[in-house]
């Protein structure tokens, strides 16, 4: 990875389809970028191509938004923070 061209993998985490994107260098500590409502990963574009210059940078577009499948349901923010939560244990 070289900081101009991200990773992106899509994860499942609890029967839910999550796109995940990494950039920058492959080791070290990463910086999360995570939207918010009404926005996606897309949001961070300009600022992780910077970080990623000289860090790895991960991007999450949460179910519902951005390159992520739409939910069958709409999801509480404790279902949210769970999937955000297996998606940081998953970059280990």
């Amino acid at each position: 990875m070289d900081g101009r061209q991200p990773d992106r993998r899509r994860r499942w985490i609890a029967g839910l389809a999550v796109d995940v994107r990494r950039a920058g260098p492959p080791t070290g500590a990463p910086f999360v970028l995570v939207h918010g409502i009404g926005v996606s990963s897309r949001y961070f574009r300009r600022l992780a191509a910077v970080l990623a210059r000289t860090d790895p940078v991960v991007t999450v577009d949460l179910p519902g938004f951005g390159s992520t499948p739409k939910p069958p349901r709409v999801l509480s923010v404790p279902e949210l923070a769970e999937v955000l939560a297996e998606c940081l244990a998953d970059i280990r």
